[in-house]
């Protein structure tokens, strides 16, 4: 009987129907402060306030594009213009940043970036200082490029701490009002921002849950991950006291189901090993836990007897050769040896489902490349000494 019953489960899961999803890059609005230093011709450059803000889109989870402006002031000694006290640096800013893990929870990123700024030289009252014969006030337009790094900490579903600094080329040498020297101005930013997501993951799960459209029974409600039932989409009460499940119950007298506790993933590197992890609950005895997956868009379904490991935990893999776009669906299914029911976390038809995205190695090799030559090119402006 329970062969025939497991049978009819796997038959079951041919009957199954598959849904691909399609990416909907997100927007992002960032907020940041920091330090600001002018590293020009004066002595003892010092440190002044720098202040942000952006709006950001992932073209995809590696590359995003954002549209910052900002100000910031700093100062130094120079030791030809005595009124010189600091300088405003108000850029407006084309950037382009590599995610090296966008689906951990510490991503490292590099960027690129470009546009203009408006600089304005103050004295110790605050007035723009004028110089020469003509009395030309040092202010203006100009424009620069750029590059930076730092890392991103997901905070939550839809909010990242980030840390990382800027380094500005400008082409011009009279930020601080001293044009000699052999190399123009450069504005370094250092900064900690706080990124607010906004819009969808995904163009088919109008909740971003993770739960495609096509299976969620909620689609404006989001799913609570708790690991019960989360297939599903809909927020539903928990499992209730599970320390009732002592398997002290005798086979003959068995009448309740298993529970499956499970936390789906929802996104995944394509050909990353994917390793899945199940609590089963049960009053008397297993029979078999297992795992049953199928690339999306295929027929036939792959059936796996999930390992014991230990207490009720149990795990398996899906190997990285299926892990491809547009992704996989699986489910986890406990019979007990009373056939009183399957305990599950996804359904045949309406299963667990993971999205695929591709090309990392070819973002990090890319992100690799332009962090060596950028940080090497800061470096350099940085530490050699300039002519007077």
């Amino acid at each position: 009987m329970a062969r025939k019953l497991f049978v009819a489960l796997v038959v079951w899961c041919v009957a199954g129907s598959a849904a691909a999803q399609s990416l909907a890059p997100p927007g992002w609005l960032t907020l940041e402060a920091g330090g600001f230093r002018l590293e020009g011709d004066q002595r003892a450059p010092d440190f002044g306030p720098h202040a942000a803000f952006g709006l950001g889109y992932n073209v995809t989870p590696y590359f995003s594009i954002f549209l910052r402006t900002g100000a910031g002031f700093a100062g130094g000694q120079n030791p030809n213009v005595k009124a010189w006290q600091r300088t405003l640096y108000a850029p407006v800013r084309m950037e382009f940043r590599i995610n090296f893990l966008p689906l951990g929870r510490i991503n490292p990123f590099v960027s690129a970036s470009g546009g203009f700024f408006y600089w304005d030289a103050r004295d110790a009252e605050g007035n723009t200082i004028s110089l020469g014969e003509s009395g030309s006030a040092q202010k203006g337009m100009n424009s620069f490029v750029g590059t930076g790094a730092g890392i991103s900490l997901r905070l939550g579903a839809r909010s990242s701490l980030d840390i990382g600094f800027r380094y500005d080329y400008t082409f011009t040498d009279r930020l601080d009002v001293r044009p000699t020297g052999n190399e123009n101005d450069q504005p370094i930013t250092g900064f900690v921002g706080f990124s607010f997501r906004f819009g969808q993951n995904f163009v088919d799960d109008p909740d971003d849950d993770g739960v495609p459209n096509s299976f969620d029974l909620a689609p404006t409600v989001p799913e609570d991950p708790d690991g019960y039932l989360d297939h599903d989409g809909k927020p539903e009460p928990g499992p209730g006291d599970l320390s009732v499940f002592d398997e002290s119950v005798p086979v003959s007298q068995d009448t309740v189901a298993p529970i499956v506790i499970h936390h789906p993933p929802h996104v995944v590197e394509s050909g990353h090993t994917v390793h899945l992890a199940a609590d089963v609950y049960e009053n008397s005895q297993l029979k078999v836990v297992a795992l049953i997956y199928r690339r999306i868009g295929l027929k036939k379904w792959e059936v796996k007897r999930m390992r014991p490991v230990s207490g009720r935990l149990y795990e398996d893999t899906i190997p990285g050769f299926d892990l491809v776009v547009p992704g996989v669906e699986y489910s986890i299914v406990a019979v007990d040896q009373a056939l009183s029911g399957v305990g599950y976390s996804g359904l045949p038809n309406r299963p667990n489902v993971i999205r695929v995205i591709e090309h990392g190695p070819t973002w990090r090799f890319l992100g690799g490349v332009f962090g060596t030559i950028g940080m090497g090119t800061v470096g350099y402006l940085l530490w050699h000494k300039q002519q007077p």
